[in-house]
């Protein structure tokens, strides 16, 4: 988009921060309308424009036809939803929120092994939320790249140090991009990856710190 039109990042992303914040500015028009039709009628009709919108946008001339078809009429669920990690099933369970503030039956998700540890972050800047995992018996991180429909890309694994336990992501180089730092329990060492910028990522160094149990 940015080459065909000859945009800016900026102009570009200005999309999907129109999408958030619209979504939450007609928050206080969803509850009336909530409350005069019912639950139901309202998310169905908030579904069918949201996907008229998405349909629309496939004959774009220009990036104000994207801000209003995708930016406005296609806002999406900006519901808080819960991810759990089950240790002994080698899985992890995604409960999504619903519009009447409780959160649908769980979906299983299936890993490679045990999940001690996830935190979820957008790490390819798409703004979706994506889930980040420890697979202690691996010595691994994986990352699983949110496809925007309920699901999730096969995972991409990076190795780190032994008995990892816990992970965390910020933006440690000042790039507007996402990196993560990992700590090693049995390694005694933190192990520290940069964004690539483009959804992958490059290991730093390791380096070493006080033994800790995080």
């Amino acid at each position: 988009m940015m080459n065909k039109l000859n945009l800016t990042r900026a102009a570009v992303s200005l999309i999907f921060s129109i999408l958030p914040a619209f979504t939450l500015g007609i928050g206080p028009i969803a509850s009336v309308l909530i409350n005069m039709y019912g639950c139901r009628p309202v998310a169905v009709g908030g579904t069918c424009i949201a996907s008229l919108g998405f349909f629309l946008s496939r004959w774009w001339v220009n990036i104000w036809f994207y801000y209003v078809t995708i930016g406005i009429i296609g806002d999406e669920d900006s519901l808080l939803d819960i991810v759990v990690a089950n240790i002994n099933d080698a899985t992890i369970s995604i409960y999504y929120g619903s519009e009447n503030g409780e959160f649908q039956s769980q979906k299983l998700y299936s890993t490679t092994c045990s999940v001690y540890y996830v935190t979820v972050r957008d790490m390819n800047n798409d703004n979706k939320p994506d889930i980040t995992l420890t697979y202690t018996l691996l010595n691994q991180i994986a990352i699983l790249i949110n496809n925007g429909n309920q699901n999730f890309n096969s995972p991409i694994t990076y190795p780190v140090g032994n008995d990892v336990t816990a992970v965390s992501i910020a933006n440690f180089n000042n790039d507007s991009y996402p990196d993560f730092v990992t700590t090693d329990y049995s390694d005694n060492t933190i192990s520290f990856y940069i964004d690539l910028k483009n959804g992958l990522f490059k290991n730093k160094k390791k380096l070493c710190k006080c033994w800790t149990m995080e």
